[in-house]
């Protein structure tokens, strides 16, 4: 079963980023949702907010959404709640195209800056997830964001912390 020591330690040295998201693509509404959940740092997060602000993970530049993955994770395991909504976008974004050549730009912005050692920990978020009594994820959806994480893993340059 994946732990929070795992998660913290494997997400350790992920810093908050300046930039949070690009102010030309959210209207002030969604900002300022943005800076409510950034606000405190991502070991913090727990499930309460991260359902209250669940759309504000896709908003966040890249760096900014690998500072709070960790934190979305961890909420959910630590709390029990495999169901968030944020979690239903996290599976529904894993589960593409097996060909790396067909990802789009945000999402390659995004997972592929994920080292090996965090790819760890959401392969084993994933299992949780498929093994949940409450699952929400089919096993195809499940298998296929595993296989797009296997990818990730393996993409030229990967480095472990």
């Amino acid at each position: 079963m994946i732990s929070p020591n795992k998660i913290d330690t494997a997400f350790s040295t992920r810093k908050l980023p300046d930039i949070l998201c690009s102010r030309e693509n959210v209207d002030e509404h969604d900002f300022k949702d943005v800076e409510e959940f950034c606000s405190s740092h991502w070991s913090k997060l727990n499930c309460n907010t991260i359902e209250k602000y669940f759309d504000v993970l896709p908003l966040l530049s890249p760096d900014a959404f690998l500072y709070f993955l960790p934190g979305v994770i961890k909420a959910g395991v630590e709390e029990g709640c495999p169901n968030l909504l944020i979690n239903q976008s996290l599976v529904s974004n894993l589960d593409r195209s097996p060909d790396p050549e067909n990802w789009d730009s945000y999402f390659l912005a995004r997972w592929s800056k994920l080292r090996k050692d965090e790819c760890n920990v959401v392969e084993e978020w994933l299992l949780w997830l498929g093994v949940s009594d409450s699952c929400l994820f089919s096993e195809c959806m499940i298998d296929r964001a595993l296989e797009t994480i296997a990818l990730i893993r393996n993409l030229e340059n990967k480095t472990s912390v």
